[in-house]
């Protein structure tokens, strides 16, 4: 008859050192506020206020969830998805990062996309490009 080999748990007091290590690990920082300026005065809007982040024409904007207000930040979509808590945030496509929270209605839109309703968004048309479509519903079914 065969051995299977098992490995033994460590101690228990050398099993309780090695979670405490794990738990004592430095969790990632992830950008909780965005400095936003309006004439010559700055505020913060804080990361569970933002509906969604847009960048066009070279330019990226917060709107805001209450009355989809647009603020100029200067930080890259690029940027931004990796500064941002991705169980929070999800990129759409290339100049979209949307908030979990700022969504109201996900539809199927033409080829094979989604498209994403938010009240902040004022008509503006947010699609989930296709090659993004698969990430976006493992993304929203966390």
């Amino acid at each position: 008859m065969g051995h299977s080999s098992v490995s033994a748990l460590p101690e228990p007091e050398l099993f309780k050192q090695m979670i405490q290590e794990v738990l004592d690990l430095p969790k990632p920082a992830y950008k909780s506020r965005f400095l936003v300026h309006v004439g010559k005065k700055m505020y913060f809007i804080w990361a569970q206020d933002v509906a969604f982040f847009h960048s066009k024409a070279g330019l990226t904007y917060l709107v805001t969830r209450d009355g989809g207000q647009r603020y100029l930040v200067d930080e890259s979509l690029n940027e931004l998805e990796k500064a941002l808590d991705p169980a929070i945030f999800h990129r759409i496509s290339r100049n979209t990062i949307v908030q979990i929270e700022a969504l109201d209605v996900i539809s199927p839109f033409e080829n094979g996309r989604l498209k994403i309703g938010i009240g902040a968004a004022k008509g503006e048309l947010l699609v989930v490009s296709r090659e993004r479509v698969s990430g976006f519903k493992n993304w929203i079914n966390q």
